[in-house]
């Protein structure tokens, strides 16, 4: 009866500690963060920024935020979980060394999960100068809409 007891106690046990997380698309699917961003893996914020600032620019669609469907929203989506994972230092190490599914592993244990993100919302707080993932003013990243991203369109004659 004792062994019994330790048993159904284990089993609890495990089971309370596992929690749940919502089946996504996204989590069925692994995919190269830095392949989907056009991130080396040595390339830093600064760079992250004017990648995903080109691409989301390229992607994003008014429609996406009345139907969120579709290939192209889903590349959209991708993008944008890359961008939140490499904005933040500690996911990004996750992904570095033990790779997407160890990320998926840790992001449900998160307060926000970077894959499970709204896209539009992610594009409107990067040109509203917010963290992706904590929606906190972000100085860098208005540092950097103010002097490179205005050089870049210049740059590439998007004036």
């Amino acid at each position: 009866e004792d062994l019994l007891m330790v048993c159904v106690f284990r089993r609890h046990r495990l089971r309370r500690r596992r929690p749940r997380a919502p089946a996504t698309k996204m989590r069925e699917t692994p995919f190269d963060l830095y392949k989907t961003l056009g991130l080396a893996k040595t390339g830093g914020e600064s760079r992250c920024f004017t990648l995903f600032h080109r691409a989301s620019v390229d992607l994003f669609d008014e429609a996406f935020r009345e139907a969120p469907s579709g290939p192209r929203y889903e590349r959209f989506k991708r993008l944008c979980v890359a961008f939140a994972v490499f904005s933040d230092e500690a996911r990004r190490e996750v992904y570095d060394r033990l790779g997407f599914d160890a990320l998926r592993s840790s992001e449900t244990y998160s307060a926000e999960n970077a894959l499970e993100i709204d896209p539009v919302r992610v594009f409107d707080d990067f040109f509203d100068c917010k963290h992706p993932i904590t929606r906190l003013h972000h100085p860098r990243l208005k540092e950097y809409l103010l002097y490179e991203a205005a050089a870049d369109r210049r740059q590439r004659g998007d004036d």
